[in-house]
């Protein structure tokens, strides 16, 4: 007789143990074969492919001046900004969708700053048509 079948004699639950044991030793092993071959998800998350396609773009960001380096990273700001929105975007392409959140930022601005220049014509527009009192009416007012 093998070991299991001394085992049983002293215990009741040593094959259910037995059991137990193989059960987690498979189950460990399944799950870091699964993470060494990468199983499961077989897509990265928007957030860390964005950071990863970041870094492939460091070489470009390197090769601007130091005004250039800010705007550039402003623009990677906006891509981190709207990136719920791009996760909800499934697309084989990071860079499809980074540059849709770019363009997207862009748009708003564009928009909130034709919205301010709207706003002071208006402004200009009511300064202009206010009557404006001539110098001889102001003079004579003056007078006692």
């Amino acid at each position: 007789m093998g070991y299991a079948a001394n085992l049983n004699q002293y215990h009741p639950l040593a094959p259910l143990s037995l059991s137990l044991l193989s059960v987690t030793y498979i189950i460990s092993h399944i799950t870091a074969f699964s993470r060494r071959h990468n199983l499961g998800r077989t897509i990265p998350s928007y957030r860390l492919a964005l950071e990863e396609e970041v870094k492939a773009w460091k070489g470009f960001e390197d090769a601007l001046r130091t005004p250039d380096r800010e705007v550039f990273e402003n623009l990677l700001d906006q891509c981190r900004l709207y990136a719920s929105a791009g996760s909800m975007a499934v697309r084989p392409k990071i860079i499809e969708t980074m540059f849709m959140t770019a363009l997207f930022a862009h748009h708003k601005m564009l928009k909130e700053l034709s919205s301010i220049i709207q706003q002071i014509r208006e402004e200009k527009t009511a300064l202009n048509n206010e009557p404006k009192e001539d110098e001889n009416s102001m003079n004579a007012s003056l007078q006692p």
